[in-house]
């Protein structure tokens, strides 16, 4: 039977640098237990990871929502947060839609989440 921590190995030389869901996804374990093997992997020095940089994040209305480069996301939450810029967000870009977002309906932009990436 092969471990886990074989099973990641062989999907990182497979696939390349990779996020821990992806990982999780690709060797069907749950998230948490495959962070916790890839990490023991890295302090072995059997495999390299680190955090990637920190992605932004908007708080509208008391809630976090990261800012992804998704135009569907990004122009939904402009309809549920500022309905009266639909018009205008409807024929906007990624880049402007994330402006848009940023300058007229975030109360505030915060460091969101640093994801682990591992690879072989």
């Amino acid at each position: 039977m092969t471990s886990i921590q074989d099973e990641i190995k062989t999907y990182l030389n497979k696939n390349g640098r990779s996020s821990v869901a992806e990982v999780a996804q690709g060797i069907d374990y749950s998230k948490n237990y495959t962070r916790q093997n890839l990490k023991e992997l890295r302090s072995n020095g059997e495999i390299k990871g680190e955090k990637t940089k920190q992605i932004p994040a908007l708080i509208i209305s008391g809630n976090f929502y990261v800012l992804t480069g998704d135009k569907g996301y990004l122009f939904s939450l402009v309809k549920r947060h500022a309905s009266h810029l639909t018009g205008r967000a409807r024929g906007m870009n990624v880049d402007e839609l994330q402006s848009l977002l940023v300058n007229e309906v975030a109360d505030r932009v915060v460091g969101g989440p640093r994801p682990w990436e591992f690879w072989k």
